[in-house]
């Protein structure tokens, strides 16, 4: 049943991404634009005052397509996650021949795919339009070392493992700040609450994010991050060790939010449309 509410969620909130993707692609063309103007000017060529203006303008076109892109897709996460439940189509959803776990599981993966895909295309097309006529191969050698050697100083043991639990580590925070926004909506849209739900549910979002952050602080002091062995040049800094705790602090929080939410929603939920 799972797969069939995710399959079905992907499809109803397709076309909410779609100006992401609209808006993106429209920055990239602006890009791939200022990198020929930028390859003239290197390559000597003078840059006409309108080529100047252009370009400067272009400039501003492109970060505000990015800050566009970027506000879009949290507007359309937060429209699927909260109006998506309590209001377009509330008592349909709570209808559905499905368990409220189930229901949280859907809605939690759908969030956390088009989340991943949204920030990724966004990152991808921008820098494959930057990188296709601007990197050569020898700058690209560059980059992977300069990368290489970062990686090395700031991350200790098996490189391999350790890119494994970053990459690990995103897919859990995802989820995570999904999960929390989930626990918000469920409480503001309990019985004990009949007004101004939506901001509400901001502020405890708010409020349980930073008591996520204190307690995280609490159960991994520091940082993780020893500047002295990177300083003496005897190893990165962050352990792999702190990273699998800090992913089992994510997933712990997770399952508080996840049993949170289930429980509002089958013993508190009010729908008020």
């Amino acid at each position: 049943m799972v797969i069939k509410l995710v399959k079905n969620e992907i499809k109803a909130t397709a076309k909410s991404f779609l100006p992401v993707l609209i808006m993106t692609i429209i920055g990239a063309v602006l890009a791939v634009v200022i990198v020929f103007q930028m390859k003239d000017v290197t390559s000597g060529l003078e840059l006409t005052t309108f080529g100047s203006i252009f370009l400067g303008v272009a400039m501003l076109a492109i970060y505000a397509m990015i800050i566009a892109s970027i506000v879009l897709t949290y507007k359309a996460l937060i429209d699927m996650l909260y109006k998506g439940i309590y209001k377009k189509s509330a008592y349909r959803l709570f209808t559905y021949p499905a368990s409220s776990t189930e229901i949280f599981i859907a809605k939690t993966i759908t969030a956390s795919f088009w989340s991943l895909v949204s920030f990724g295309g966004i990152f991808a097309i921008y820098f494959g339009a930057i990188s296709i006529f601007f990197i050569d191969a020898s700058t690209w050698r560059q980059i992977t070392k300069i990368f290489s050697f970062l990686f090395g100083s700031i991350f200790e043991g098996n490189a391999t493992f350790a890119s494994f639990l970053i990459v690990l580590g995103q897919f859990t925070q995802t989820i995570l700040w999904v999960s929390v926004l989930l626990f918000a909506g469920s409480i503001a849209n309990s019985s004990r609450f009949r007004n101004n739900r939506g901001l509400l549910t901001f502020v405890f979002f708010i409020g349980m994010y930073f008591l996520i952050l204190i307690m995280s602080n609490l159960m991994l002091p520091g940082s993780g991050f020893d500047i002295t062995s990177i300083e003496n040049g005897t190893g990165g800094g962050i352990s792999n060790s702190y990273q699998v705790i800090s992913l089992i602090k994510d997933v712990i929080f997770i399952i508080i939010s996840g049993v949170g939410t289930i429980w509002f929603w089958n013993n508190k939920l009010e729908v008020l449309n």
